[in-house]
């Protein structure tokens, strides 16, 4: 779940004061928190406040989701195949994450091994290819499995599937390129990104046939 640092200046007489009676770093940070959490109870409109409790269950939904899920990703590229099952990588939106801040189209781009692209992701296991069918067969009904996705190198294509979309959807990569670099901002939250991405994912999903497609 998300915190964001907060610093301030404050008389550093007074700030000795107040330590010396809490005794502790521990009950001065609680105490301060204490203060935050009221003052949002007291000043926060409701409206408001029910915005932030569904982004904090949302977050808090994820962090679960990291922790005990794991994705089974297939990287292709001309003649050259890998299978391997990753951590921390359960969204679409992680997938493109990854592909342009983690590295991973740099390297497709310049014709790195996908051996070298593994390594972009998190917390990887090679697996061999029947164990992935096996996986890939067990994904809807495993909740352990988040999702599939074939990144086709040679063609520019990304195959994903997941619990919400269980039939496989291929994307162009320069179309999800171009998404994410429209809607990623980084002055929002991660959680405002991902929303607007997903968004404009389900525009896609929306606009084909039911089935396998391919964005153009």
């Amino acid at each position: 779940m998300a915190n964001q640092l907060l610093e301030m200046e404050y008389n550093e007489h007074k700030l000795k004061a107040i330590a010396k009676i809490l005794k502790s770093e521990e009950k001065l940070i609680s105490a301060l928190t204490s203060i935050l959490d009221r003052f949002f109870d007291e000043k926060v409109s409701e409206s408001e406040k029910q915005r932030v409790d569904e982004i904090i269950a949302a977050e808090k939904e994820k962090d679960e989701l990291n922790s005990n899920s794991f994705s089974i990703i297939h990287l292709h590229d001309k003649n050259e195949d890998i299978f391997f099952t990753s951590r921390n990588t359960n969204t679409l939106y992680d997938l493109m994450n990854l592909f342009k801040e983690g590295g991973i189209g740099f390297m497709a781009k310049h014709n790195y091994t996908v051996d070298s692209i593994m390594l972009c992701f998190d917390d990887y296991s090679c697996i061999s290819e029947e164990v992935y069918k096996a996986l890939s067969s067990a994904l809807v009904d495993n909740e352990k499995i988040s999702l599939e996705a074939h990144f086709e190198f040679d063609v520019n294509t990304l195959e994903f599937r997941d619990k919400k979309q269980p039939d496989m959807f291929g994307f162009d990569l320069t179309e999800l390129e171009n998404i994410y670099e429209r809607i990623h901002d980084d002055i929002k939250t991660e959680f405002e990104n991902e929303t607007l991405f997903d968004e404009c994912i389900n525009e896609l999903y929306a606009s084909y046939d039911e089935g396998f497609n391919i964005g153009m």
